[in-house]
């Protein structure tokens, strides 16, 4: 008796509300459960299942912590983000479990200071920035951490999505410490976006800086990385450290790399020497020599060891220039001076 007296008192309550903001909500897809206007929430210790659409949403939001919540729909099911986050401010993500058809965490226009940490993905599409500039529209997101997040076959692991003819900002984004699992492409930003048959080539773009790639490992199934920037505005400040990413099959290379106007840094650190070697990626990419430059195939590296092997590896237009220091391995890719690493095979 309890149980439907209050049901009925939550669906007149919630008839009210709706009433009030009838006309001041911007439309959305099906969601299950949705914040709007909101400071200060807190979601806890709930599942939602098979979503018509979009699992939880938070709209013009701030204050918000959500922790042991879990997404489960299948894999097939059409737009069905695990959480999805737009125009809201000072948000934790922590403890979740995402199994959805679309982003495990989707990351639009107006998001700042968004913490995200220890979440298993997937099956979904990963955890997206983006994606955003639609329609010539601005965006702008900043202050965006990722961190001890698993990946297990997922369309993408990390990544960052803009559509042409956008405009505003990307910037002061840091992915640490990602275990990917069977994940197609685990790295990927990509400025030409587009989720229909054809778009139209525009000069404007989003910008993306200041973004930060640190231990990523594990595996991939289709491309470890794939950097599509804008010719007009092409990615900066663009840093990998420690990024050890391996085909599935060891005896079947699949895709290589894609690198388009991307320019930043790559740090690796040795174990075998204590020594941190950075080569900066630019219009005269020059790396920083300590102690001593060592020039191999044109490409001055810094080592102590005096055990070296080198080799050049062609897999269609991309080069790809190998070295491998006693146990260390670094893989660099040549186009528009982008380059990236990973485990030798």
């Amino acid at each position: 008796m309890n149980f439907n007296l209050n049901c009925f008192l939550f669906a007149c309550v919630w008839r009210q509300i709706s009433g009030e903001l009838d006309g001041k909500m911007p439309s959305t897809k099906p969601t299950a459960l949705r914040f709007y206007g909101s400071n200060g929430v807190t979601v806890s210790g709930i599942t939602i299942q098979n979503s018509p659409q979009t699992h939880l949403k938070f709209d013009d939001c701030t204050g918000v912590q959500i922790s042991n919540f879990v997404a489960s729909s299948p894999s097939d099911s059409p737009n069905t983000d695990g959480i999805h986050l737009q125009n809201s401010q000072d948000v934790v993500i922590s403890a979740a479990t995402l199994a959805c058809g679309d982003d495990c965490v989707s990351i639009q226009t107006g998001c700042s200071n968004v913490y995200i940490h220890d979440v298993k993905c997937g099956p979904g599409h990963g955890i997206s920035i983006g994606g955003l500039g639609k329609d010539r529209t601005k965006a702008c997101v900043s202050n965006i951490t990722v961190r001890d997040v698993n990946l297990q076959s997922t369309l993408t692991g990390v990544r960052i999505k803009t559509w042409q003819g956008g405009s505003g900002s990307v910037k002061q984004v840091t992915f640490s410490d990602i275990q990917v699992s069977e994940v197609e492409t685990p790295i990927m930003i990509d400025q030409f976006y587009c989720d229909k048959g054809h778009c139209s080539n525009q000069s404007s773009a989003v910008e993306v800086s200041e973004i930060n790639y640190v231990n990523i490992r594990g595996t991939y199934t289709v491309q470890p990385v794939h950097f599509a920037c804008s010719d007009s505005l092409p990615c900066s400040g663009v840093s990998l450290s420690t990024i050890e990413l391996q085909s599935v099959k060891e005896n079947h290379p699949l895709s290589g790399p894609f690198c388009w106007e991307t320019y930043g840094e790559l740090k690796i650190f040795y174990q075998l020497n204590h020594q941190l070697v950075v080569w900066r990626v630019g219009n005269h990419p020059t790396l920083e020599l300590n102690p001593v430059p060592i020039l191999v195939d044109e490409y001055p590296i810094s080592v102590r060891s005096s055990y070296m092997i080198s080799r050049n590896i062609r897999f269609g237009a991309f080069s790809y220039n190998m070295f491998q220091i006693g146990t260390k391995c670094i893989v660099i890719c040549c186009l528009q001076e982008v380059m990236f690493t990973r485990q030798c095979r």
